[in-house]
């Protein structure tokens, strides 16, 4: 009997050592998965070329410190709730596109006027990173961190059928995606009417809209060259678009995952960014105009100077319809030139 506690007793403390080893083996602390919402299908440009790559790299670079964790699509968020799912910890990481933000980010939207923005999606999202960090949009990222921020190629307007004047749009209904899209629509007489992007083609389709305001790399992702057939080109201003954290979340996480995450963002990745909406903006041009029947319309001189000295004006009364507009104006417009000049 004796010995049989003894050799209970060894095996008892056998046990209590492996359990020690064990848990000494283990992390501190269990890895940290951050869930980035693409919220684009799965074969978007975007996503195969530059957030699942983005994603990609970071997780090889945190050796098994945290990981994103990548969902496509609009089943855990989609752009019109994107943000409120981020700021509400859904998820942890997004793209999406301010305007889509219910108001939330009017001085962010400086470039979607006429004639701000220089048309090159790589130097105006570089001005518009430094418009950031120069700290004057600092009341409207009160509850984000942006990781990358970007201005797309220039605005253009598609439409289903050919209109049968550029020099008054009036009685078609155009998808405006913004407030100052709206503002700008209505100066060319046509009436805007409110559809997020995705909501684009079944309202062209059903002809509940007659055309779009956006630009060439909505094309692509949202089959829009199926329920367009003519554009016409002009500076109409840009949209912008971001990659996105809540700042609580982002001030949780340890030091650690902050560097990492933040070397992979910033001015550089989104001069990239914009770099590869450039060209997805010229494939999408050259492939649309492929297509049988799709035509370029061109406004005459007469046109163009009616549609400038209609549109000149939007600038400036946006600057004035929100505070700091003036001064955020003017320095985005000075961002812009530094880029250009190599700055």
């Amino acid at each position: 009997m004796k010995q049989i506690k003894t050799i209970c007793a060894a095996f008892l403390v056998s046990m209590a050592a492996v359990a020690a080893a064990s848990l000494t083996a283990r992390p501190v602390h269990a890895e940290i998965v951050l869930k980035f919402a693409t919220v684009d299908v799965p074969q978007a440009q975007d996503n195969i070329e530059v957030l699942h790559p983005w994603a990609d790299k970071i997780n090889k670079e945190a050796h098994g410190l945290f990981s994103i964790q990548l969902y496509d699509g609009g089943a855990i968020a989609n752009q019109s709730n994107v943000y409120d799912q981020v700021v509400n910890d859904v998820v942890q990481i997004a793209w999406g596109l301010p305007a889509a933000a219910a108001g939330k980010f009017r001085l962010l939207q400086v470039a979607e006027s006429p004639f701000v923005a220089s048309g090159d999606s790589e130097i105006d999202s570089v001005a518009l990173w430094r418009l950031y960090k120069s700290g004057l949009l600092d009341k409207e990222f009160d509850q984000v961190v942006p990781l990358q921020l970007i201005i797309f190629p220039t605005t253009s307007l598609y439409f289903r059928q050919k209109p049968q004047t550029l020099e008054d749009l009036k009685g078609l209904k155009i998808i405006a995606l913004s407030r100052t899209q709206s503002v700008f629509l209505t100066k060319l007489g046509a009436a805007p009417i409110s559809f997020r992007l995705d909501e684009a083609y079944v309202a062209l389709q059903r002809s509940a809209a007659d055309g779009i305001a956006t630009a060439w790399p909505a094309f692509q992702p949202f089959k829009l060259g199926d329920v367009t057939h003519s554009y016409v080109e002009a500076p109409l201003g840009s949209g912008d678009g971001y990659i996105f954290m809540a700042r609580k979340q982002w001030n949780a996480l340890p030091e650690g995952v902050q560097k990492i995450l933040a070397e992979n963002s910033g001015e550089a990745a989104s001069r990239a960014f914009g770099k590869f909406w450039n060209r997805v903006a010229q494939e999408g041009r050259e492939a649309t105009l492929k297509r049988p029947g799709y035509t370029q319309l061109h406004l005459t001189a007469a046109q163009a100077e009616d549609w400038h000295n209609r549109l000149a004006p939007v600038a400036d009364e946006w600057a004035k319809s929100v505070p700091g507009g003036d001064k955020v104006l003017a320095s985005y417009r000075q961002f812009i030139s530094d880029a250009k000049a190599g700055k």
